[in-house]
Parts: structure tokens; sequence; C-alpha cells
């Protein structure tokens, strides 16, 4: 079977453009992978006594979870994911646990930097809020 001069142009034409106009993800860097972050309680969490600590924040295809939380019962959960092209990635994702309530990551990813927020309600409704920064490990 023999390929017209136009369908190989075609096909050259599709290839160079899949290598040389890469997704938004990977000009964003992508969630993906394992990032170390210091999560620090505001000023109201530290007069209850809460306290920074490192972390490690994990994001496969589909799912997320913190070390941290994870030790604590907090269940791996889905993320949403918002790319734009040569822009910031931004994402939300809320974990639950059934003894420690939710926990509410919303975060920016800029090439192999993070920072976000952490809303950790609590059962009886108390809110604690942390805010986060880390890189890509």
């Amino acid at each position: 079977m023999a390929c017209s001069r136009r369908t190989v142009l075609t096909l050259c034409i599709v290839v160079v453009g899949m290598f040389c106009f890469p997704t938004p993800r990977a000009l964003a860097g992508g969630l993906e992978g394992k990032w170390k972050v210091k999560v620090e309680p505001d000023e109201d969490a530290r007069r209850a006594g809460e306290k920074e600590f490192d972390d490690t924040l994990v994001f496969t295809a589909t799912k997320f979870h913190s070390e941290a939380c994870k030790g604590k019962g907090f269940a791996e959960t889905n993320y949403d994911e918002d790319t734009r092209r040569f822009g910031p990635t931004a994402f939300t994702a809320e974990a639950t646990s059934d003894k420690q309530g939710k926990a509410k990551w919303t975060g920016t990813v800029t090439a192999t930097e993070i920072t976000g927020d952490l809303v950790w309600t609590k059962k009886d409704g108390t809110e604690i809020r942390y805010s986060y920064k880390g890189s890509k490990s």
C-alpha cells in the first residue's frame, strides 16, 4: 500500500506539532509525583496549640494523599486540576477521615514549586487553617 505525498506530509506535520507544542500539563511541570512541603498554622491555629510540620504530598494520575494526614486516618482521594496553557496548575483535593473530619487542600504549582492552603475541619466543626509551600522531590 503506497502513501500519497499529501498523507506523508500531514503525518509529518502532526508528529512535529506533538513535539514542538507541549501540553499545558508539561509546561506547568504537572502535579504527578511527590512534593516536600512545610505546613504552617495560621495565627489562630497557633494560639490553639497547632504546630508547623513537614509533609509529603503525593499525586498520581488520579489520586492525592498527604503522608502526614494519611497517618491520621485521612484516605487517599481524587483531586480536581485546573491547567492553563503557559500558566500555573491549580488543584483542589478533599480527604476524609472517620475520626478526624475532613482536610481540604488547595494549591498552585509552577514548574517545581508548590504553594497553597489546608483547611482541616474537625468532626466538631472546628476549622484549623494552614498554609504550605515546597518543591518537587
